[in-house]
Order: C-alpha cells, then sequence, then structure tokens
C-alpha cells in the first residue's frame, strides 16, 4: 500500500514540474518580465522619484566677492568683482576682472527679461590737498549678463575739481521695475553745490532707461538704501535709518502719499526683497540676537523667521519662481553663498571658496 502512495506522489510531483513555466526572460530596454505561458501579466512598476533640482534648476545667482589677488586699496579693503555661478555650483565666472585696488563692482541686479545686469562702480579718491579724506564716488552702470557691452546710467561725473571745491556723485543701489523700463535708485544729486560730501542726504529717483529722465520720489531725513518694486510695479519698499535705527518702509511707486514704516522696532531690520510671485518681502534682522532672515507681508504682518544659525545670514535673494532664497552667510567662518529650500527648509552651501562674498540676486 505505501509504495503505491509513493508512486502516486511521484506522478503528481511529476506533472507539477511539467507545469512549472520556463525561465524568465527580461527586455533589456524595458526591464518587463515575459513569461513563455500563454497568460498574460501585467506587471506592477515602481514609479521614479525624480528629487527636487538645487533652486528650482533655474537661472544663476550673481553676486560680489572680494578681489583678493590685486591686494588692497589705501584704507586697508579689498576691492569687488561681480561673478555670476549655476544654482547647482557649475560655472563660476568672474564678470569684471578688475585690475585696479581703489575700484569695485558690486550689487548687480538683473533685468526682468534676464539679459541686462545694472551694478555699482565705486571708485576711491585720494585727492589733492587732503591728508585724513578720501573720497568715494559710485555710479550707475548696465552690462550683458555675460559682462559685455557696459554702459554708463549715471548722468554726472564721479568726482568735479579737488580739496574743498569738489562735487562727490553717489548713485548706487539699483532695483529694475518689473516692466523692465525704469531703474529705482539712491542719489544725492540734489545737493549738487561746491564742496558737497554729504553722505547722507540722499533721496530716492526713478530714471528711465530709454531716455535717461530722472524722476525724484522722496524728501526724507536720515540715510535710505536699497529699493525694491512689488510685483505688479505699483509699491517701492526700502530701508532707512530715519528713526534712529534701521527700518523697512514701504511707498507708492510714483511717489505719492507717505511712505508706511512696517517694521517699526528699535532692531536692524534691512536689505528687503519683494517676492517674485506674492505680496512678501524677505529681509534679514538682529531682533532675536545675531542676525537672521526673516519674511513677512507688505504691510509688516505674518512675520516668519527663516534662519536659526549662530552665525550672521543675510542679504537674501528670491528665486525666479520664489520656492528658494540665496543669502550669504559667515558660518564657514567666510562670507558664503547659500540657498536656502522654503518648503524642505535644507541649506546647500553654494561657494566655498574662502573668499568673502555679498550682494546676493538670482537670475530668472
Amino acid at each position: 500500500m505505501k509504495k503505491g502512495i509513493l508512486s502516486f506522489t511521484l506522478i503528481v510531483l511529476s506533472f507539477l514540474v511539467s507545469c512549472k513555466p520556463s525561465a524568465v526572460k527580461r527586455d533589456l530596454a524595458t526591464e518587463i518580465p515575459i513569461y513563455t505561458q500563454t497568460a498574460t501579466l501585467t506587471p506592477t512598476l515602481t514609479p521614479t522619484l525624480t528629487p527636487t533640482p538645487i533652486g528650482s534648476g533655474v537661472g544663476a545667482i550673481f553676486f560680489s566677492r572680494e578681489n583678493i589677488e590685486i591686494g588692497k586699496d589705501v584704507e586697508g579693503n579689498y576691492s569687488y568683482d561681480i561673478y555670476s555661478i549655476n544654482t547647482d555650483g557649475t560655472n563660476l565666472l568672474n564678470l569684471t576682472n578688475n585690475k585696479d585696488v581703489n575700484v569695485s563692482f558690486r550689487n548687480a541686479v538683473i533685468s526682468p527679461d534676464g539679459k541686462r545686469i545694472a551694478f555699482e562702480k565705486s571708485r576711491l579718491h585720494r585727492v589733492e590737498g587732503f591728508t585724513t579724506e578720501n573720497i568715494v564716488s559710485i555710479e550707475i552702470f548696465l552690462m550683458n549678463t555675460d559682462g559685455t557691452d557696459v554702459q554708463r546710467i549715471s548722468s554726472y561725473p564721479q568726482f568735479i575739481g579737488k580739496q574743498d571745491t569738489g562735487q562727490v556723485i553717489i548713485e548706487h543701489s539699483p532695483a529694475w521695475s518689473p516692466d523692465g523700463k525704469k531703474l529705482a535708485i539712491i542719489s544725492n544729486r540734489h545737493i549738487l553745490k561746491p564742496g558737497t560730501r554729504d553722505y547722507r542726504n540722499f533721496e530716492i529717483y526713478t530714471v528711465d532707461i530709454s531716455n535717461f529722465e530722472y524722476q525724484r520720489l522722496t524728501n526724507s531725513s536720515g540715510y535710505i538704501e536699497h529699493p525694491t518694486w512689488s510685483t505688479d510695479g505699483q509699491k517701492i519698499a526700502f530701508m532707512s535709518d530715519r528713526t534712529g535705527t534701521w527700518n523697512i518702509f514701504v511707498m507708492n511707486s510714483d511717489g505719492s502719499g507717505k511712505p508706511l514704516n512696517i517694521t517699526n522696532n528699535k532692531f536692524s531690520n534691512r536689505f528687503p526683497a519683494w517676492s517674485p510671485v506674492e505680496d512678501k518681502l524677505v529681509f534679514h534682522s538682529d531682533r532675536d540676537g545675531n542676525i537672521e532672515l526673516y519674511t513677512m507681508k507688505s504691510d509688516g504682518s505674518e512675520v516668519t523667521r527663516l534662519s536659526n544659525n549662530p552665525a550672521n545670514d543675510a542679504s537674501a535673494s528670491w528665486s525666479p519662481d520664489g520656492k528658494w532664497i540665496a543669502f550669504y552667510s559667515d558660518r564657514s567662518g567666510y562670507e558664503e553663498i547659500y540657498l536656502l529650500d522654503l518648503i524642505s527648509k535644507e541649506t546647500i552651501q553654494l561657494t566655498q571658496s574662502k573668499i568673502n562674498s555679498f550682494f546676493v540676486n538670482w537670475k530668472n
């Protein structure tokens, strides 16, 4: 009887073996299993997750970096050159290649169409007859994003005369209007007279790029700096120390009405930059101790702290899609450029040059 059961078991096993499908063949192009049996199988594919590109993979970062190769000026400071770098850290380019220790190029801002850069050129003047004072003048220029086709915007010479009859012209902090037709700048052209060297009496002007017509927008007291346009072109935010400390103000872009102090506190609130996609500003402040990055709405509400680091995080610029922020920080011991993902809160160090870098701006 046992022998009969064993024989039957062997017959069943032989039948199962004969029914087993043949070895799987794989199509290397599709990696989908193909069987020799007649049944059609539908494979379950695991989706491939594509990581979000650094900086959303958009545009390039423009910034100023110390030129340590040519040495320091008579006051012991390095000059600056303007650089560009891709958001993944590749293709670092020096766009100005300065060779004069008394000249600096900085504060590069990109036109809305991404084709032109407005920037500052400053010069340290050693004036005949002065023994204790050196004079700095600043002008606004334009150039292509590859450093070619340089065009001067400021309509006055940097410095006229010598000794106590000299006139010093300072025009700085350019900012493009959303339509790319105008620049908002800071200028002291309204105080032109012999012997004038007032470094605090500045106002906001706009200059039409097509005909170089200037319009004065403000009549203020105290120092004023760093204008930035709202996305609809109706407002301009800026920083001023007219209250005794640095605060951020918002005004109508045609100069009408009274500017609104939207930070209105005793701390240093500086370098506002308007979001390209919503009614929000990024800025830096020392309100919590050291300098950190914050955002707020244009009426000063909904203040949100972005960074929390023992180092100083400053001078931020938005990515074109509003999802990232570029800024500089001394958290490595040098002022380097960093990127902050506003969704994941991940921070990425973009430059690792051990050379101080400032004035960050993001190109479309």
